[in-house]
């Protein structure tokens, strides 16, 4: 049998390097073709950005964030037998949760608000390896009977990823002066990890708007074939990665919008005494203080006014806030969200001391504006 003799040299802090001096097929630690720096990693599920919670609620969010791990290639290997990735969820800082994988959110005021997620490795629609519980474990097998993890972990580095910082990059060379120059970064393929949000769970109980973070402990195993051949390693185990600690951030935005607010009718024999009930329905994020304001199209002197299809009269009306029709509507008047539907009834009434108009059309419209 041949033998390997392997001397290793670090040639900065994130690229190990090493000699080979005879070739044959072998296995190497995956830090030795792939570059770390993930020890404490912060990954903002929104971008800098922000979401709403009620488009939490209605459809699934995928986030895809990319890690800082760097590889030499993407190896699409489905021959090499015993590849394997595990992925295990270890804990995390929320302690309002239980074992559900969690962000709390950052105020204490809008404590036990949760966001709820999937942890995902892989780029954005890879459901192989996904976690949602503390100590959930969960490993994808192939090689000889399945597609390759690796092609759906990693992509190309482009604009929107960060460049591997070792030799040639932005990371300083080191004070290394031996060094073989195939086993040096910078390399081009960069890992991503994915969250999802599911719109059942949080239906339920919308979060509120604001920040919210986790810190998860994950660990990563394994072992992957890397396609390569020559000096390059067939294949890389990294079943002794070190456990990163990993911060997850989201930030949730107040939000509010209209659901229905149907058509007014109002029928009856005397234009003094017509009546009429509006339901509007309306979601507010939950905590969310918001007002509903009226504004018609021919609105005069603290009256609104429907106008006759034919001819110049104007019958005049009001919008209350009660069925009696004591509370003329406040513009001002404030409600709170709770993330969920919520249907507010609107009282509509002609005034009763102006002399009854002909028979006819009335028409006006109304634009209702909710504010948060």
């Amino acid at each position: 049998m041949p033998k390997l003799i392997v001397n290793f040299y670090r040639f900065c802090a994130l690229c190990p390097l090493f000699v080979v001096s005879f070739a044959s097929a072998y296995t190497v630690s995956w830090d030795h073709v792939c570059d770390f720096a993930w020890q404490n990693e912060t990954i903002d599920m929104n971008g800098g950005g922000a979401i709403s919670p009620l488009d939490l609620t209605t459809t699934s969010q995928d986030y895809q964030q990319p890690l800082s791990i760097w590889c030499k290639s993407i190896a699409n290997d489905t021959t090499t037998l015993g590849q394997h990735i595990i992925f295990t969820l270890q804990s995390q800082s929320n302690t309002t949760s239980g074992n559900e994988l969690a962000l709390a959110p950052m105020q204490a005021q809008l404590s036990p608000n949760n966001l709820p997620i999937k942890f995902c490795l892989g780029k954005k629609g890879a459901t192989q390896i996904c976690v949602t519980q503390i100590n959930q474990q969960v490993e994808y097998a192939w090689g000889g009977k399945g597609a390759s993890f690796v092609p759906f972990m990693f992509q190309q580095v482009t604009g929107h990823e960060p460049d591997d910082p070792c030799h040639g990059g932005s990371g300083p060379a080191g004070d290394v002066s031996v060094w073989n120059p195939l086993f040096r970064g910078p390399y081009n393929n960069i890992a991503h990890v994915h969250f999802v949000t599911n719109p059942v769970m949080i239906k339920g109980a919308p979060p509120a708007p604001g920040k919210y973070s986790d810190v998860i402990t994950a660990l990563i195993s394994g072992n992957v074939g890397t396609g390569m051949k020559g000096l390059w390693p067939t294949a890389v185990d990294f079943s002794t990665q070190n456990n990163p600690t990993i911060t997850l951030t989201a930030n949730l935005k107040p939000d509010c919008r209209i659901d229905s607010a149907p058509d007014v009718a109002m029928s009856g024999n005397f234009s003094s005494q017509l009546s009429q009930t509006q339901q509007i329905t309306l979601r507010c994020t939950n905590t969310t203080p918001y007002s509903l304001s009226f504004q018609g199209a021919n609105d005069s002197a603290g009256w609104h006014q429907m106008k006759a299809q034919t001819g110049d009269s104007m019958l005049r009306y009001r919008i209350y806030s009660d069925a009696a029709h004591r509370q003329i509507w406040n513009n001002n008047q404030h409600f709170v969200g709770s993330g969920l539907a919520q249907s507010i009834p609107v009282y509509y009434a002609t005034d009763p001391a102006q002399p009854n108009l002909a028979a006819g059309t009335y028409q006006d419209t109304e634009t209702v504006t909710v504010s948060w």
